[in-house]
């Protein structure tokens, strides 16, 4: 049975599916050479909650609506012509860039957008159909109207071919579309059977659908792929999935509150998803001047806790912790078991060993939870003039830099697409905010530095235009 469509008015516009609930069997034994992917198997039983999938991949239309009201930076191949099509899936979006148009959909449409998890795409894909391959069956993809001419150089316009039963277009082909989950190859072995999630953490973030540079280019729906999550290939796009209308759904202070047949829960918007996009935004403003606008806002990630100093000063930490520790102890055991000393000699050596003790402390554990204090107060922001830095601890710091006056431009990432970016060159380890960190890693120096945010790559590009604009704007070459 077709589900009903139900449209909603955002922006832009997305039309969405109802996919109703249910069981199916997810996962298959049988796949293109007769013999299905490991990490297909088992076959097992699932029960999906109902749910909204967009009709459409996100196109370039769509996506652009986002580029303009975030100041995000364009994916890899926005300007190509093989991918440039208003209506063509946007494509090279990291899953991280994905998560983050999800949350400024939801701020737009005043509902809660997100990727769907491997779970339901499937159940959608497979549109009520049982133990079939494909969205219309069992016959082979090559067998579908115009299957040789299509997909040359690129993905096609979205929805120019029928959709599947619950009428969802190209949603075995096109592009590969991003999922929430992470993945796992023997994740299935130890799914749960209601709403399964994937797993809680991995390398790789799960994706599902088919590609159009892939030698065959329409997907069985039971297929799966992944990639690290900070990839941005010409074939991944996504489209976004969303709670049903009924029940109540309010909408305040960035948080989407719904209350439906489910367990009363709590989606989170666009603030709990990235609040460093308003929260930073609001924090800034006062230092902006006249004319001076936002073009990326952020704040660091709170779980981010270790660096590569680290290496260095967590042993040193320790031995001197240690060391301290052990100098009180053999204080009191030395002096307070011999009769050879005063008690102004045992009073002195015990004070004297208090200050190393709490500086070891510091440095073991102290260090760590005053940074994640002040990660919480500190917001970063890329305007159309400067890169800022402002900090609410104590009291209200703040660092800029104008982007055309920037000597160096430096970036540190890991495999996960959190980094750091400096804005010139390091100060000396041992001053304020200097790079060592010892005593105080999220000092602000008057070099700023943005440490430990989210997609690192994309507001290095984005620094890296708006610099280049700048110098070109000032010299008129």
């Amino acid at each position: 049975m077709a589900a009903s469509q139900a449209p909603i008015q955002g922006w832009p516009e997305v039309p969405l599916i109802s996919i109703p609930a249910g069981w199916f069997f997810m996962g298959s034994d049988t796949g293109q050479n007769t013999v299905g992917q490991d990490n297909e198997r088992p076959v097992h039983r699932v029960y999906v909650d109902e749910f909204l999938l967009a009709a459409r991949q996100v196109t370039n239309a769509q996506y652009a609506h986002f580029l303009c009201a975030t100041g995000n930076p364009p994916p890899p191949f926005w300007n190509d012509p093989n991918f440039n099509h208003p209506e063509q899936p946007v494509v090279a979006v990291s899953w991280f860039e994905a998560v983050k148009y999800c949350a400024w959909l939801s701020m737009a449409a005043g509902k809660a957008f997100r990727l769907p998890t491997e779970a339901e795409w499937e159940r959608a894909a497979r549109g009520g159909a049982v133990g079939k391959l494909y969205p219309w069956g069992d016959a082979p993809s090559q067998s579908l109207p115009d299957y040789d001419n299509r997909w040359k150089t690129g993905p096609e316009p979205v929805a120019r071919y029928a959709p599947n039963a619950f009428g969802l277009f190209d949603i075995c082909d096109n592009v590969h579309e991003w999922c929430s989950d992470w993945y796992s190859p023997d994740y299935y072995a130890i799914s749960p059977e209601h709403n399964p999630q994937g797993p809680e953490s991995g390398e790789r973030r799960a994706s599902r659908g088919g590609s159009w540079r892939h030698h065959i280019k329409v997907s069985r729906c039971a297929a799966r792929s992944s990639i690290p999550p900070q990839f941005q290939y010409a074939d991944y796009g996504f489209r976004v999935a969303a709670e049903p209308g009924h029940g109540r759904q309010e909408f305040r202070d960035g948080r989407v509150e719904k209350h439906s047949g489910r367990a009363s829960e709590t989606i989170l918007g666009f603030r709990s998803m990235f609040p460093s996009l308003q929260d930073s935004s609001a924090a800034i403003q006062p230092e902006l001047t006249s004319g001076e606008s936002i073009q990326w806002a952020g704040r660091p990630n709170p779980r981010n806790t270790f660096h590569k100093e680290d290496i260095f000063l967590i042993p040193f930490s320790l031995l001197w912790g240690g060391f301290a520790i052990y100098w009180e102890a053999g204080v009191a055991g030395y002096w307070g078991s011999s009769g050879n000393h005063t008690g102004n000699q045992w009073t002195f050596g015990m004070i004297w060993g208090i200050p190393f003790v709490l500086v070891g402390q510091y440095l073991i554990w102290g260090r760590f939870i005053y940074a994640a204090w002040k990660k919480k107060r500190t917001y970063y922001a890329v305007t159309s003039r400067r890169v800022i830095v402002v900090q609410e601890g104590w009291k209200r710091q703040m660092a800029s830099a104008y982007l055309d006056a920037l000597p160096t431009l430096t970036k540190e990432g890991d495999s996960r697409g959190i980094g750091t970016l400096r804005f010139g060159q390091p100060e000396p380890r041992w001053s304020r905010g200097g790079g060592w960190g010892v005593w105080d890693s999220m000092s602000i120096g008057s070099v700023p530095i943005f440490m430990d945010i989210e997609d690192v790559d994309s507001v290095y590009r984005l620094v890296s235009d708006l610099r280049e604009k700048a110098r070109t704007s000032k010299t008129g070459f």
